[in-house]
């Protein structure tokens, strides 16, 4: 809403881009001093319902102070059990009532309710947190990479390798849609790798997967939306992001293969590659 871009970069911290001013400032880790970005790989990045900026990076979580150009940052603490699950903040999300949900990579999920104390530096917030386990209120597992509110308010979580939890917004706490031969089609992911998530317009949940495609899910069955052609030319296809456009248009960026653009009203696929022999990465 201020108009800035902020862009995390892998290895060089996150850079504040002001069109309207033709200005970038560049914000890294600096050892010793805990106003400065707790790492310089940054892994995501959200502003959340009162307009915080938020900073997952390798090293810890960061609140961003545009104004100071500081920030405050949230690291696990083994003593602290209100305190992050790990270090690895590979996603984060705002739900609907205002509530910051954190992936972190092995450990589970963490949650930070809005009205804890994010700017009062003489407390500490208190993180509510979602181990994996073999417990019924657990995740199933570590591995957690996307997170996904829903307008019905339930979280989706993505593993990378272990499939879907959704955290529901009535119980029961969790369903696990994962890949199991031995379990019903409908019910099962394709693969075992979910790298996107995107609740689509009608309530579709759409799931780009490592080397095995698309599935979409509606009222907790797996649709098989594409037809069989597509999906057999979506075999061994990473697809790393999904978009819906304002004429709900499905968008599935892939590594190496394009992108592949879906019409849920007619059916009508295709892919824009303008070269085949030319691997594009989305």
């Amino acid at each position: 809403k201020r108009g800035f871009l902020y862009i995390g970069h892998q290895h060089k911290g996150l850079t504040v881009l002001s069109p309207r001013e033709h200005e970038a400032r560049n914000f890294r880790h600096i050892p010793g001093d805990d106003s400065s970005l707790p790492h310089d790989e940054i892994l995501s990045l959200c502003i959340d319902s009162r307009e915080n900026i938020w900073v997952g990076t390798k090293g810890g979580l960061a609140l961003f102070n545009p104004q100071a150009g500081t920030f405050r940052n949230f690291r696990h603490d083994p003593a602290d059990p209100a305190s992050l699950l790990s270090d690895q903040i590979y996603d984060l999300a705002c739900d609907a009532k205002g509530t910051l949900w954190i992936a972190c990579r092995m450990g589970g999920v963490s949650s930070l309710d809005p009205d804890e104390p994010l700017h009062d530096l003489a407390r500490k917030p208190h993180f509510r947190n979602i181990p994996a386990g073999s417990r019924l209120n657990e995740l199933h597992s570590i591995h957690t990479r996307a997170l996904l509110p829903d307008s019905f308010g339930n979280i989706w979580i993505g593993y990378e390798g272990d499939g879907i939890d959704c955290l529901p917004h009535l119980p029961p706490l969790f369903t696990l849609w994962s890949n199991s031969p031995g379990q019903d089609k409908e019910k099962t992911l394709r693969g075992k790798i979910a790298l996107s998530l995107l609740a689509g317009k009608d309530g579709t949940v759409w799931v780009g997967e490592d080397a095995c495609g698309i599935d979409c899910f509606r009222q907790g069955n797996n649709r098989k939306e594409l037809s069989a052609p597509v999906n057999r030319l979506l075999d061994n296809t990473i697809v790393q992001t999904i978009f819906q456009d304002n004429k709900g248009i499905l968008w599935f960026g892939t590594y190496l293969k394009g992108i592949l653009c879906y019409n849920p009203g007619n059916g009508h696929t295709r892919f824009l590659n303008p070269d085949p022999q030319l691997p594009i990465h989305i």
